[in-house]
């Protein structure tokens, strides 16, 4: 199981505090392998932030939620055209994400 699943499940059985410590670490671990491989490692890394975005907008922290989903989409938006079967539903749901941000 990958942290991004853990922390999925995590969130899913309202353990949210523990998903977003898990989601974070993937994320930490995500940046430091995108340094050294980008193209394997930077959609991860898109999805992971999306997750984080999800979980700080779940817990009312819509600031941190916006820049973590504005990263993903920057992120994910470059893979869109290379690899769009891996990447584009992340991409989808972190747009929507946003725009439910914005539209608060």
């Amino acid at each position: 199981m990958t942290l991004n699943n853990l922390s999925n499940c995590l969130s899913d059985n309202g353990q949210n505090l523990e998903s977003l410590s898990a989601i974070q670490e993937s994320v930490q671990l995500l940046r430091q392998l995108t340094m050294q491989d980008p193209n394997t490692y930077e959609p991860g890394l898109g999805e992971a932030l999306k997750t984080n975005g999800r979980i700080f907008k779940e817990l009312g922290q819509g600031k941190e939620a916006g820049i973590y989903l504005q990263e993903s989409i920057t992120i994910l938006e470059k893979y869109l055209s290379i690899c769009p079967g891996l990447v584009s539903r992340y991409y989808r749901e972190a747009e929507a994400l946003l725009e439910g941000l914005e539209g608060n």
